[in-house]
């Protein structure tokens, strides 16, 4: 498995550089026929980045799809909220976790 998701890994790595960024994310996603919208490839493209680098290695790569590593997604939220900001925008997003009430 680990040889097939490298090969995988490499073939979208268009650049050589051995790190995916986000053009070459997006060229995987439209490889894959996923459609998904400006906003959602950035908060993948973030799930990946972990170290906000503007890029994600190998590792991050085989940690996120193998499940090794648990993503940060209120660092993802935090850099969503700033994105928006910085248009101009006022997005709500949930400042917590809500609880789902039962009723039985």
């Amino acid at each position: 498995m680990d040889q097939g998701m490298e090969a995988w890994y490499r073939t979208f790595d268009q650049d050589g550089s051995d790190e995916i960024e986000l053009n070459e994310l997006v060229n995987m996603l439209k490889h894959l026929e996923v459609v998904v919208d400006d906003r959602l490839v950035m908060m993948l493209f973030r799930l990946f980045d972990r170290h906000n680098q503007g890029y994600f290695n190998y590792k991050d790569f085989v940690d996120i799809l193998t499940r090794r590593m648990r993503p940060n997604f209120l660092r993802i939220v935090a850099a969503e909220r700033e994105r928006y900001r910085l248009h101009g925008l006022d997005i709500k997003f949930p400042d917590r976790k809500r609880k789902v009430e039962v009723q039985t």
